[in-house]
């Protein structure tokens, strides 16, 4: 009978094989997306990265210096990545529908406005708690700093 000690390396095995075909699934569905609006990859990262910049204002409601820990939190951008992974996914499934190069770049941006995507979707807990902590200790340095 196995113990969960012999099953340890399965587990992890097969997680790094479950984030290696994420990370695949990414990369061929940002292709397809560069493909399909002409995009070279600058163009695409760029709107990645200020529709994310964009969710973080939405979501914070403002910009301070805690929506600056989260835009400086990798874990952040991580889970970023993967909403906008399910957005392209979307998109690659449905672009057909849409006529002319103008209208389809339009219905793109339209789907990854970052502020309208943070009144549907919330970043996951660990992602505030970093950020808040890390704000914190910031703070408090601060303080120290001026006494």
């Amino acid at each position: 009978m196995k113990t969960k000690l012999h099953d340890a390396p399965a587990r992890k095995a097969n997680k790094l094989s479950q984030i290696a075909m994420r990370k695949n699934k990414l990369s061929s569905l940002q292709t397809k997306v560069q493909e399909l609006l002409g995009w070279d990859e600058l163009q695409y990262c760029t709107l990645q990265f200020e529709s994310g910049l964009d969710f973080i204002v939405g979501y914070c409601g403002y910009i301070d210096h805690f929506s600056n820990m989260i835009a400086y939190n990798p874990i952040f951008w991580k889970w970023w990545r993967n909403q906008y992974g399910e957005i392209d996914e979307l998109f690659v499934q449905n672009w057909h529908k849409i006529e002319g190069k103008f209208e389809l770049d339009f219905w793109y941006r339209m789907m990854h406005d970052g502020r309208a995507i943070a009144s549907e979707k919330h970043p996951h807990a660990s992602i505030i708690d970093a950020s808040y902590e890390k704000m914190i200790k910031e703070l408090i340095e601060e303080e120290k700093r001026r006494q």
